[in-house]
């Protein structure tokens, strides 16, 4: 990976780091840095883009409580246990969530990270990265000043695998991806 310090001083700044794959693109920023939710939220509009998936990753289970309150033991031990790349939505985020990562019900998805590569970038920074889907033919992030790609490992996979939504109640219901 790309000098760690320099990477984490550029999310820091309010840049964003853009993530490559096979079947999707991602872009991430520090869920911290107001500069580049503002970009990001300008972005989206211009774009007009109104389906696409964004949601929190996370580099260790405790990292959660900054952006959910009130979740069951439940959905600790569903998170924590997984072995597969689970995004969750919770409906009790906290105001500090940006909010193009709540649904129309101001419900916030997370996920815990699984890939390896982010690891030490995620714990560097020391909270979680907004990740936002992006298409190459939707281009308005290209227009963005400050991102630098963020090269990955064939095995690390930020898209989940399985998307899961926990209510209030304690149901759990696995959605579509």
């Amino acid at each position: 990976m790309k000098n760690l310090d320099t990477l984490a001083n550029h999310l820091k700044a309010g840049g964003f780091l853009l993530a490559e794959g096979k079947s999707s693109s991602w872009l991430l920023c520090s869920t911290r840095q107001p500069q580049a939710l503002e970009k990001l939220e300008k972005m989206l509009k211009e774009e007009n883009e109104p389906e696409y998936l964004a949601f929190i990753l996370i580099g260790r289970m405790n990292d959660l409580y900054e952006y959910v309150m009130n979740f069951s033991d439940l959905a600790w031990d569903i998170a924590e246990g997984s072995e597969k790349a689970l995004l969750i939505w919770y409906n009790n985020a906290k105001v500090l969530v940006p909010k193009e990562v709540k649904d129309e019900q101001g419900n916030v998805g997370v996920m815990l990270n699984r890939c390896k590569t982010l690891e030490p970038l995620l714990q560097k920074i020391g909270h979680g990265l907004l990740s936002i889907q992006v298409s190459a033919t939707a281009g308005g992030w290209q227009a963005l000043p400050d991102v630098l790609p963020l090269p990955l490992d064939a095995e690390c996979r930020l898209a989940p695998e399985r998307i899961m939504r926990l209510s209030a109640e304690g149901d759990v219901k696995f959605l579509k991806y």
